[in-house]
């Protein structure tokens, strides 16, 4: 062993690569697409400076799902569908919520203000469990978190004066619905809901049959399974938010909107049109 203090350590493969040609070749139009296509478009939609909150909040959220896209691509080419399909779960909730904001953009404040809902419960949490860590907070600061969440605070109370969870009235389901995403949020959504908390659904759903025996185990990575769910899905979401972004903001993207929509029923056939 080196005396001396610095110590380098060989960087080590992560992933399988040898996997990587095998998942393009399942999908080549796919990561054609995602690669040249919807890049080029992200790139054009989102430079510029915006001075309206709402088209500031579109685009946040847009791109959040964008960059997404890129994280799911990486893990379905490593064949690690189980958790592309959880990355995929939060691209599809955060289009609804974008389909739901560009319906209701009178909804707009409380999305918004909600935030100052959060900070409180973070200064309460630290109030009861880390009070040292709350005296390095300027009390400045927590006055004036305190003023924001009494200044909201009753529009997210129910008759009782109980917070929600949310800074919407309605459910995920309920947004889907509206959006036109109910059939996913039913079929998609519950099937990558159960993967990521756990429940006996997602754990059957991560199951293969041994050869050697009659007993189930894990799907081991890499694996073709889920791929194909996750990238649809994807894929959809990002076409989605690129579509609210462009209307609510007037991005003046309409043309590249509409060539990605077309390429997106290329790659995956009209059965999935839905996914958009």
């Amino acid at each position: 062993m080196s005396d001396s203090k610095e110590c380098t350590h060989q960087v080590v493969g992560v992933g399988f690569p040898d996997f990587w040609q095998h998942v393009h070749d399942q999908f080549p139009k796919f990561f054609g697409i995602a690669s040249v296509e919807l890049t080029e478009i992200g790139n054009t939609a989102f430079k510029g400076a915006l001075s309206e909150p709402f088209h500031k909040i579109a685009r946040h959220l847009a791109r959040m799902v964008w960059n997404s896209l890129g994280s799911v691509s990486v893990l379905a080419l490593n064949g690690c569908g189980v958790d592309a399909m959880k990355i995929a779960r939060g691209m599809f909730e955060t289009s609804v919520t974008l389909g739901y904001l560009s319906l209701h953009p009178e909804l707009v404040e409380d999305y918004l203000d909600y935030h100052f809902v959060i900070q409180k419960q973070r200064c309460d949490f630290m109030k009861e469990h880390e009070p040292e860590r709350l005296k390095r907070v300027p009390g400045e600061l927590l006055q004036q978190i305190e003023a924001d969440f009494v200044r909201v605070a009753a529009r997210f109370q129910n008759r009782k004066g109980k917070l929600r969870t949310s800074w919407s009235k309605v459910s995920i389901r309920e947004m889907a619905k509206e959006v036109g995403k109910e059939k996913l949020y039913l079929t998609f959504y519950r099937f990558a809901s159960s993967m990521h908390h756990a429940d006996i659904g997602g754990a059957f759903a991560q199951t293969a049959k041994l050869d050697d025996d009659d007993i189930l185990d894990v799907e081991i990575v890499p694996s073709d399974e889920w791929l194909s769910a996750a990238l649809i899905i994807a894929h959809g979401a990002v076409i989605s938010v690129l579509g609210d972004y462009n209307e609510i903001a007037k991005a003046g993207i309409e043309e590249a909107v509409e060539q990605a929509d077309k390429t997106f029923l290329a790659t995956w056939g009209k059965d999935q049109q839905e996914a958009t």
